[in-house]
């Protein structure tokens, strides 16, 4: 809704505020990236869409060996956009690998790492080689 945060005295002040109503404060750590993969075994190529939206986990992962997981998100897929949103609570700025699992095909990573900026949105796609940063990958 607004305000202005003052850490020192611990308050957030906002005018115009006509009623009482309960309020929470916090920072968000993250905003959600945008990942576009296509599930094959969903895909419909007659109507370029997928027979039913599906749940995905991404992963981010250490751009160096062992390739440790830095942090997890899961999302439904859209069936039409092929989007999920996917919201990365643990992640610092840095670069990663995109690593994407689903529960019926073969795992995914992307070919490089990718940058990832707190408080930003970021986004990847899988599905077209022609665009920046990706891969062709049909699950």
């Amino acid at each position: 809704m607004g305000g202005t945060a003052d850490p020192a005295t611990n308050t957030i002040t906002l005018s115009g505020i006509n009623s009482f109503s309960n309020w929470t404060a916090g920072s968000p750590k993250s905003l959600a990236s945008q990942i576009k993969v296509i599930v094959e075994g969903l895909y419909n190529i007659s109507t370029n869409t997928l027979n039913m939206r599906d749940t995905v986990r991404a992963y981010f992962r250490s751009k160096s060996a062992p390739y440790a997981i830095v942090d997890s998100a899961k999302s439904v897929i859209d069936s039409t956009i092929f989007i999920g949103n996917f919201t990365f609570s643990s992640a610092v700025t840095d670069t990663y690998y995109v690593h994407i699992k689903h529960r019926n095909s073969l795992e995914t990573w992307s070919k490089n790492p990718v940058s990832y900026t707190l408080g930003t949105v970021m986004t990847y796609d899988f599905t077209n080689k022609r665009l920046r940063r990706t891969e062709t990958i049909l699950f």
